[in-house]
């Protein structure tokens, strides 16, 4: 398809992390007074996310080096 071109664009999400008392309590990590009552659930949330990427192509297998 040539259509398609050869510009490419970056699309990415950086490094994240779920945090915020009012995010943590409707979690369910978390009381109003701050208590962790979730001891797991707390450490997903206060975990940093990895980076994502996101690849578009118009065949399949189509082969990306990065």
């Amino acid at each position: 398809m040539s259509i398609w071109g050869n510009e490419y664009r970056v699309i990415s999400m950086p490094n994240d992390q779920y945090n915020g008392w009012q995010r943590l309590i409707y979690d369910g990590c978390i009381n109003e007074f701050g208590t962790v009552v979730n001891d797991v659930k707390y450490k997903e949330h206060v975990t940093p996310r990895t980076g994502q990427i996101l690849v578009m192509a118009s065949f399949k297998n189509t082969i990306v080096d990065y």
